[in-house]
C-alpha cells in the first residue's frame, strides 16, 4: 500500500495519457464555394466517414481522418455536379475527359470502363493538433483555438497543410470547425469550361471550404506512458 502511494506521488500526472475515441456523427456536411466567371457556385457534401483519436494530455499525438464522397457533392445543378465528378474522380490518363465531357444525358458517369470513377473520395488526415489557448489545453469548457497539421488527398495527390481551426465540446460530441482553401492546380484538377449562350463559363482555381465536423464520443482509454 505504501509503495502504491509513493508511486502516485512520484509519477507526474502528465505521464498518464487520456485518449478519447470519436467517430463521425451522422449528417455531418461540409460547405464549399467555387468562384467562377459570373460569381460563386455554393455547394455542400456529406462527410461519409471519419474518426478521431484525441490525447488530452498530448495533443501532438492526436490522429484522425474524414472523407467526403464526391458523389455526395451538390451545387443545385445535376449537370454541374456531374462535371465536378468528372474533374475530381476520373483518371485523365485513361479517360476521354478532359478532351471532352463524358457525362451522359442523365448527368451520370459510367460505372465501369475508362470513364468511370477512380478517385471516389476526398480525404483529410489529421496528423497532429496544437492548442493555441493560453492554458495550453486542447479541450476546455469553451471554444478553443487549435492548429491542425493535416494532409489532403484529392484526385490521387496528397499534400500537407496547416489549418487554424476551433474545437469545442458539445455533451458527448466534439465539434471541429474552420475555413480553408486549396488550389485545383495543386491537385492537377481540371474543370472543363461550359457555355451558356455566347458566354464561356469557367471555374477559377481557388476553392473555399467551410468545415464544421461533428464527432461523436465512442470511449475513453487511460494508460500510463
Amino acid at each position: 500500500m505504501k509503495f502504491i502511494i509513493l508511486f502516485i506521488l512520484l509519477v507526474p500526472l502528465s505521464s498518464f495519457s487520456e485518449t478519447k475515441n470519436y467517430k463521425i456523427a451522422e449528417k455531418t456536411r461540409v460547405l464549399f464555394h467555387l468562384p467562377y466567371t459570373l460569381g460563386t457556385h455554393d455547394g455542400e457534401a456529406k462527410i461519409s466517414k471519419g474518426k478521431l483519436k484525441l490525447d488530452i494530455n498530448s495533443p501532438n499525438s492526436t490522429i484522425g481522418e474524414f472523407s467526403v464522397a464526391i458523389d455526395s457533392m451538390t451545387t443545385g445543378s445535376n449537370e454541374r455536379d456531374c462535371h465536378l465528378r468528372e474533374a475530381l474522380g476520373l483518371n485523365y490518363e485513361l479517360s476521354d475527359f478532359p478532351n471532352e465531357h463524358v457525362c451522359n444525358e442523365a448527368h451520370a458517369l459510367p460505372t465501369t470502363g475508362k470513364n468511370s470513377i477512380v478517385f471516389p473520395e476526398i480525404i483529410f488526415k489529421i496528423l497532429s493538433m496544437k492548442s493555441l489557448d493560453p492554458s495550453g489545453k486542447i479541450l476546455t469548457d469553451k471554444v478553443t483555438p487549435i492548429e491542425v497539421e493535416g494532409q489532403w488527398t484529392i484526385h490521387g495527390i496528397s499534400k500537407k497543410e496547416i489549418l487554424y481551426m476551433k474545437i469545442s465540446p458539445e455533451k458527448e460530441f466534439l465539434r471541429v470547425q474552420g475555413d480553408t482553401q486549396f488550389s485545383l492546380k495543386d491537385y492537377n484538377v481540371i474543370v472543363k469550361p461550359g457555355k451558356v449562350l455566347f458566354l464561356t463559363i469557367s471555374v477559377k482555381d481557388t476553392v473555399n471550404v467551410s468545415l464544421s465536423i461533428l464527432f461523436e464520443a465512442e470511449e475513453i482509454i487511460k494508460a500510463s506512458n
